[in-house]
């Protein structure tokens, strides 16, 4: 049918339907006509607005216009139409005279703001470069004739780290405004700024002042900065001139709870901001997080004369400049590969910007450092330090560099690459007491009692890895040092050294010339030392040798000692193996006991550590002739293989050797075919079962021989019988008198820190006769017949014949003395003797020496 017939059909439903269809288009065009008449009312008054206020201003829609009242929707603050930040309003209510406002006309204006969005840059240094549009901004607002009364409320700003809410309040009249803000963020307490302005000529000035919580602050800072501001409180007041051209000088004071107080003069002109603060404190986390510095120091610094230049529309960060002093500084491991600790630290710094990050410099003193486990005091240098991007240090540069470093004064410089731990340095000293650094350096090598000073020292360290000390090479030189220890002390001459670290090992070197010893143990001179060491890191700490050789020279470069160590089978012990392959080269060493050597000697010993705290092993010596103290003492034949054992960590108990010597003549005494058991334990030989041929007789005891801290110690006893008194006169080089009869003798003697002390018995228990002549020289001592009637017994004698005699021999101080008894024979069985008695007492050895001479010398 068609549409025309079921209209036909269906008139009242299609008569409603037109109706419908009539209105809403009537609706329709009258709203699009109210729609634009509000756009292009907000064209206008957006207009007349940015005119009158030099900044553009945006308006969406009027919706209510009239000559006392103007509701505008949309209303937005252009940072580029030259506001400071965005602002965006969904509803502006303007209300007075706005038609004479709009002319120019001084007229009240109050304008209501509700629920506005602030826009607020980037960080701070967005934040900065809209200041340098403020003066303008500011004398144009107060030299129009506006008069404004504003309030806002329910406002929010919006920045990085989250938002804040506001209110508002501004009052402007004729030349001067006043304005109140109230920020909030979080349940903290808000803060509350104020600002005064007033224009003066083509000047402006203006009071900022602000109080209470800082965290609406916060999101212009970073986030580790942000957090500890949020709970800190803020008091501000600075006071701005608004000077001719593009310059904003402001001078006040700022204070963030205990975080930062400042106070002193800010200038921001043609783009470039300058500070300028005579006194400030801070907290040195809080400073490296506004500086941007990727790690956290901890501590209160202390400035002066700070001065800071910052172009913020600049690709490049601020230039800092102060003296500081911090009374206790930390920086962590972050910074520069290891934990540094100072105390009272004093100097300048300056942070200036470099295209690839920025450098920290400037000169530091500090009464105490500590740095990789070492500490220094005092200390004092120039630094430089390279920062990256992210504000992380890549290196460390030191020069000038002084100080006592565990107790050792050096100076120098060094260079440290972060990133790859390598410490490059160079360090001097003229006199330097290195125990303290050896002691940390080389735990467990010195002792606390010991001391070492090394004079011209230089140290040079390459590639170190300044962490772990497994990475790099150290070369040490001095002309001379000194090693102290409680039994002596050790000086040598020139000494060069080297160390080749890796993460497993460490290669030593050392080569010292002209080391002479005062050592109990090993007193004397050696021309030439040198070692090679290998040792190994242990898992606790500290180094423990591997592998080592040793060799000793004289001055005619021949070897006196060579020594090697090296693992043995057991796992954690070593042998050590010491060879001297000529023992007259050994002269230098232990002086005090003149001697001429001709043999070897050999030591042989499986070590528990890599000390000689605990030992096993054997000593073998060989000499086909000796003498000693001027030939007081002399041998021949001398073979010996002797066990040695140190500590308790060797199972079983300690076997005996065998010393031998074919002829021993200890001041003119003979003694033949010499043969003990014999054994070092615990640094003692013994000798237990010494036996030998005395002349005619024989002979046996025993002797212990000890190295103690003051030097050799010894003692023992001799016992031997038929001895025939007129072989050993003869043997003994007496002249001019003769003795007979059978001696027999028990003497003990001990030999401690130098001095000899003997005491013993010698007797002739059946008699015998004695020469005259001899007994003149016995008693050529006045004090032996002070009266002379012995002598006039004596004179027609040519001999005396004794029953019994006997001497005892002591010690007195340094000297000896022999004490002398010879009891005369009857005669013919019953006859009295013609002298019954001979006694000398006390005669010292020295009168022995002179009455005879061949014997004693």
């Amino acid at each position: 049918m068609g549409l025309p017939g079921w209209v036909r059909r269906h008139r009242l439903l299609t008569a409603f339907a037109a109706g419908v269809f009539v209105t809403l288009v009537a609706l329709a065009v009258a709203g699009y006509l109210i729609l634009s008449d509000q756009r292009r009312t907000a064209r206008v008054l957006a207009a007349a607005l940015s005119q009158a206020l030099a900044r553009e201003v945006r308006i969406e829609r009027v919706t209510d216009v009239g000559t006392e009242r103007v509701v505008m929707r949309g209303v937005e603050l252009p940072r580029e139409g030259g506001w400071p930040v965005r602002v965006v309003a969904e509803r502006v209510e303007a209300t007075g005279p706005l038609l004479a406002a709009a002319r120019g006309d001084p007229s009240p204006v109050r304008l209501t703001i509700h629920q506005p969005t602030v826009e607020l840059p980037a960080g701070p240094s967005a934040g900065l470069a809209a200041l340098d549009s403020v003066r303008e901004a500011v004398t144009s607002f107060l030299g129009s004739a506006l008069l404004l009364d504003v309030s806002l409320s329910g406002g929010t700003a919006q920045h990085a780290a989250g938002t804040a809410t506001f209110d508002l309040a501004l009052r402007k009249g004729r030349g001067e405004a006043r304005a109140e803000l109230t920020a909030r963020e979080g349940r903290g307490a808000p803060l509350v700024v104020t600002v005064d302005a007033r224009r003066e000529g083509t000047t402006a000035k203006l009071m900022l002042a602000g109080h209470g919580g800082a965290a609406p602050v916060a999101g212009w800072l970073p986030a580790t900065t942000a957090t500890a501001l949020r709970e800190r409180t803020l008091a501000l007041r600075v006071d701005v001139d608004l000077a001719g051209g593009s310059a904003l000088t402001g001078r006040g004071n700022l204070a963030i709870g205990d975080l930062l107080a400042a106070g002193g003069v800010v200038t921001l002109k043609d783009g470039l901001l300058e500070a300028t603060l005579p006194t400030a404190s801070a907290d040195l986390a809080f400073g490296a997080a506004l500086a941007g510095l990727a790690w956290t120091p901890t501590g209160r610094a202390e400035l002066s004369a700070v001065s800071v230049s910052w172009r913020p529309d600049g690709t490049l960060g601020p230039t800092i400049r102060a003296a500081v002093r911090v009374p206790a500084l930390t920086l962590p491991a972050a910074a520069v590969g290891t934990e540094v600790a100072a105390e009272r630290l004093e100097g300048r710094l300056a942070l200036e910007p470099t295209p690839a990050g920025r450098t920290l410099s400037g000169d530091a003193r500090a009464t105490r450092l500590r740095a990789a486990g070492l500490e220094t005091s005092p200390a004092e240098t120039r630094y430089r330090l390279s920062l990256d991007a992210g504000g992380s240090v890549v290196r460390v540069d030191l020069e000038a560099l002084g100080g006592r470093i565990e107790g050792a004064a050096l100076a120098g410089s060094a260079a440290y690459d972060v990133g790859a731990h390598r410490l490059d340095a160079r360090l001097e000293g003229e006199d330097v007491e290195a125990g303290g650094l050896v002691r940390r350096l080389l735990p467990g090598w010195l002792d606390t009692q010991e001391r070492l000073r090394l004079l011209g020292l230089r140290v040079t360290a390459a590639g170190l890895d300044a962490r772990t000390l497994e990475g790099g090479s150290t070369r040490l030189e001095a002309r001379g040092l000194r090693w102290q220890r409680p039994s002596g002390e050790l000086v040598g001459g020139r000494v060069n050294a080297r160390a080749d670290l890796a993460a497993a090992r460490v290669a030593l070197t050392l080569e010292i010339e002209r080391l002479a010893s005062t050592l109990a143990g090993l007193p004397g001179t050696v021309p030439r030392l040198t070692t090679m060491a290998e040792l190994a890191r242990a898992p606790g700490g500290g180094l423990q040798p591997t592998r080592a050789t040793l060799g000793a020279r004289n001055e005619r470069g021949q070897e006196m000692l060579v020594a090697a160590l090296q693992p043995a089978a057991t796992p954690g012990r070593f042998r050590l193996s010491a060879h001297a392959p000529a023992l007259d080269r050994l002269d230098g060493l232990w002086p005090a006991v003149p001697r001429r050597l001709n043999g070897t000697a050999r030591l042989d010993v499986e070590l528990a550590g890599p000390g000689y705290r605990a030992a096993d092993g054997r000593l073998a010596l060989s000499v086909a002739e000796a003498e000693m103290w001027a030939r007081k003492v002399t041998l021949r034949d001398l073979e010996a293989d002797v066990p040695i054992r140190r500590g308790n960590e060797f199972a079983g108990e300690l076997p005996w050797g065998r010393l031998a010597i074919g002829e021993l003549i200890a001041y003119g005494i003979v003694a033949r075919d010499v043969t003990t058991p014999a054994r070092v334990l615990q640094d003692r030989l013994s000798l237990n079962d010494l036996t030998y041929a005395l002349y005619s007789g024989d002979g046996k005891g025993w002797s212990e021989i000890e190295l103690e801290p003051a030097g050799w110690a010894a003692r023992g006893q001799l016992t031997g019988q038929r001895v025939r008194v007129e072989e050993f006169i003869s043997a003994y080089g007496i002249r001019g008198g003769t003795m007979t009869g059978l001696l027999r003798y028990d003497v003990e003697f001990q030999y401690r820190a130098g001095h000899p002390v003997l005491k013993g018995r010698l007797e002739v228990p059946e008699g015998g006769a004695v020469n005259i002549e001899l007994l003149n020289r016995l008693l050529a001592q006045a004090e032996a017949d002070p009266t002379g009637v012995l002598r006039q017994a004596l004179e027609n004698l040519r001999e005396f014949d004794y029953k019994h005699a006997e001497a005892e021999i002591h010690s007195v101080g340094d000297d000896i003395r022999v004490s002398l008894a010879l009891r005369g024979r009857e005669r013919f069985w019953i006859l009295p003797p013609r002298v019954r008695e001979i006694n000398i007492r006390n005669m010292p050895l020295s009168f022995l020496a002179r009455q005879f001479p061949g014997a004693f010398n």
